[in-house]
């Protein structure tokens, strides 16, 4: 029997959906899925490990080396929902006016700059939260860096400022040949207009654009 493709799912455990897809269409054959996550194991092979850890390609050394790497980053420090006066989220700003590379706002700043949205967020939780979701787009560049898999993507929102902090603070890995594809989950049974951003080592031909109608919910 030919040996199955091994895929590492980073930060996959909430929803399983890159096994679960494999699974409705009957390609599990093919694949072998290692999902892990800071959640409960629900599956063999759903392993609880914390990936924002240090010395994370040690840790990780245990398994089988990938062929496939796919992972979806914490994406809330980087969120556009968290905007603030002059650019950036809570803890995240431009070093300077070309607004490329990112650096760390101080607690002060970010003090002085909340109101509305941000009014009532507390600025040691979003601080953490802040190293926490950078730790982790770190760490899987790590990893992909070390185990050089075939194939990869990594999965955030489009206005995410993750593509930035890639792009221009992560120059060790970013070469300008990669790919930022997009795609809408709407066009892919998700009930979202939201754009999404796959950056891969591959071109992929996804789909995009608003829903059509009708909207249909299902209870």
């Amino acid at each position: 029997m030919k040996k199955k493709i091994i895929v590492w799912d980073l930060f996959g455990g909430g929803q399983n959906s890159v096994y679960n897809s494999l699974q409705k269409n009957d390609l599990l054959k093919y694949f072998d899925i290692l999902t892990f996550d800071v959640t409960e194991p629900s599956r063999k092979k759903h392993f609880y490990i914390d990936l924002a850890q240090e010395n994370i390609v040690e840790k990780m050394s245990k398994f089988p080396n990938p062929d496939i790497i796919v992972a979806s980053p914490l994406c809330q420090s980087f969120s556009c929902i968290l905007n603030m006066k002059g650019g950036g989220t809570c803890f995240w700003k431009y070093k300077d006016v070309s607004k490329t590379e990112l650096t760390e706002r101080t607690v002060e700043e970010f003090e002085g700059l909340k109101k509305g949205f941000t009014k009532n967020l507390k600025s040691d939780v979003q601080l953490f939260i802040k190293r926490l979701g950078q730790k982790c787009i770190d760490n899987t560049i790590e990893l992909i860096k070390f185990y050089k898999p075939k194939y990869w993507y990594i999965e955030n929102p489009k206005h995410s400022l993750m593509w930035k902090y890639i792009k221009y603070n992560r120059t060790d890995f970013y070469n300008g040949e990669y790919f930022f594809n997009e795609a809408s989950l709407g066009k892919y049974g998700f009930l979202t207009t939201k754009p999404t951003i796959f950056f891969s080592n591959i071109l992929l031909n996804l789909e995009k654009g608003k829903i059509p109608p009708p909207y249909n919910i299902e209870l």
